[in-house]
């Protein structure tokens, strides 16, 4: 009578309405602890997928600024690259001394720099405060700058201003005037039995003082830019702390590669008589050393421009 064979919850069937073990309650957290992890990290994810658009977006809203060197004055001597971004940029910030010829090129809205002497630091304000205007707004802007950027242009100053805000600038090298002017007035840098080595140096440095040169060297080309306003004040120190000889063959190039170029010669000691005589202004490069000698003024003379003996090139490069 004690036996539980008819008892109809026999011990097969007492798992049935047994509670859960407690390993099954350990699972069932699990589950649900990897339920709320992945839709944190989903959350997390959308958020910085969010985060990411947006910056891309504000990136691609940011306009984009190249320096371009403008070569020494013919259009002509532009490289390819320049013209090309000169033609397509939507804002074009220039050099005052950088001729028309080249700046009428721009085919979009052009500014250009009332860059007056003694005004130097503040004409590079006004052009780096237009070139970041124009790169708010999400234009291409290209800042065009005479002969190479890199060769006297306050080019690293320009990069430091435009990486303070976030930009990073492709540059464009040019023609620089150093070489280019010598050779539109057909006077050798180096010439052999001559000059061996060129130094190229700037007339007028900062707080208008005077370059620190290696000592004179008869087999040297010097090379000077930015220095027919204060020439005489340069010739006269290079004699007299210098020891530079007064003899020494002096050449000013004026507006080297353009038309109404002039070269006018003489000494060390009397070039700045002869360039004032001549009424030489801005933009010039002085040469001095025993090559000027050996230069070729008369035939330079009767050389024709590039631009008048190739009249339809940039015509066809308009085209392209």
């Amino acid at each position: 009578n004690n036996s539980n064979s008819n008892n109809p919850m026999d011990v097969s069937d007492s798992s049935v309405c047994s509670p859960p073990r407690p390993e099954e309650k350990v699972d069932t957290e699990e589950t649900e602890s990897r339920a709320i992890d992945e839709t944190t990290t989903a959350i997390s994810s959308n958020s910085i997928s969010s985060s990411s658009n947006s910056s891309s977006k504000s990136a691609a809203q940011r306009g984009e600024i190249y320096i371009v060197g403008a070569g020494p004055g013919d259009p002509e001597l532009l490289t390819m690259k320049a013209y090309r971004l000169l033609t397509e940029a939507d804002l074009v910030v220039a050099d005052r001394l950088v001729p028309e010829e080249i700046r009428r090129l721009a085919r979009g809205q052009l500014y250009v720099a009332k860059k007056a002497a003694g005004m130097a630091d503040e004409a590079q304000r006004e052009l780096e405060e237009k070139v970041l205007q124009g790169a708010a707004a999400g234009k291409t802007v290209v800042r065009l700058k005479g002969g190479d950027p890199f060769v006297f242009g306050r080019t690293a100053e320009e990069l430091e201003a435009y990486a303070k805000h976030g930009h990073t600038v492709e540059l464009v090298p040019g023609v620089t005037s150093c070489t280019a002017a010598p050779i539109a007035a057909r006077i050798p840098l180096t010439m052999r039995g001559v000059a061996d080595q060129f130094v190229v140096a700037t007339a007028l440095g900062q707080k208008r003082s005077l370059p620190t040169l290696p000592p004179f060297s008869p087999t040297r080309t010097y090379v000077f830019l930015m220095g027919v306003g204060r020439l005489r004040v340069l010739c006269n120190d290079l004699i007299q702390t210098m020891d530079f000889p007064s003899d020494l063959p002096a050449a000013v190039v004026h507006r080297a590669s353009l038309p109404g170029q002039r070269t006018v010669t003489g000494t060390l000691a009397d070039i700045a008589d002869v360039a004032e005589k001549a009424q030489l202004q801005p933009p010039a490069t002085i040469i001095l050393g025993h090559v000027v000698s050996h230069g070729s003024e008369e035939q330079a003379k009767k050389m024709p421009s590039s631009q008048s003996a190739h009249p339809t090139l940039l015509d066809a490069l308009s085209e392209i």
